[in-house]
């Protein structure tokens, strides 16, 4: 188990990642933000790699971080449960995304603000079923798309908002899911059901 406080500055000079192999606790507060960035005199995008929780991090919560300069977002790998609320993920590279789920679930995904430049700014796609999503709150600037969030038993989209080029949210193959007062502008403003 890894504790990050409130106010703590993790800051990358290169190639690196954090990868968790155990649960991961990031305790920001709206007013003491932990900080993701890089510790370069001129900071730039790739100036580090990214934060990946893999199986080992179930029950991580990651709360208030404000997460910039990186290759890409968080990077979330067979997780059974998952926290992330509060952060700020904006100035990554332009390929990336700012939260990538690969066969997650009871994921409780709220609140955050996230500026991306990639194909997709939440990606949750696979062939599995996976049994719970949440995202409630989040507002996002996608430079193409929003969010695409699939194959959930129950899925809760509630209140997001999202300024897209391209597709606001696709929820391909969701059962029980309640999708109500989200707000999507842009050029193909649309919420996408299958």
């Amino acid at each position: 188990t890894l504790t990050i406080q409130a106010g703590t500055q993790v800051l990358f000079r290169g190639n690196y990642t954090i990868t968790a192999n155990g649960k991961l606790f990031v305790n920001g507060t709206p007013d003491n933000k932990v900080i993701f960035s890089s510790r370069m005199p001129v900071p730039a995008v790739g100036n580090w790699n990214n934060i990946t929780l893999n199986s080992g991090a179930v029950g991580s919560v990651i709360k208030y971080a404000v997460y910039k300069y990186a290759t890409d977002g968080f990077i979330c790998n067979n997780l059974n449960q998952l926290t992330i609320w509060g952060c700020e993920v904006n100035t990554l590279a332009i390929n990336a995304r700012a939260i990538t789920l690969n066969n997650c679930e009871n994921v409780d995904i709220r609140y955050n603000t996230l500026n991306i430049p990639g194909d997709w700014v939440i990606y949750k796609s696979g062939e599995d079923w996976d049994n719970s999503g949440v995202f409630i709150g989040n507002n996002i600037q996608a430079a193409n798309n929003g969010m695409y969030i699939r194959r959930f038993s129950h899925l809760t989209v509630d209140s997001n908002t999202v300024q897209t080029t391209g597709q606001g949210i696709r929820t391909d193959y969701s059962r029980n899911m309640l999708c109500r007062y989200n707000t999507i502008a842009g050029q193909d403003h649309s919420i996408g059901i299958h």
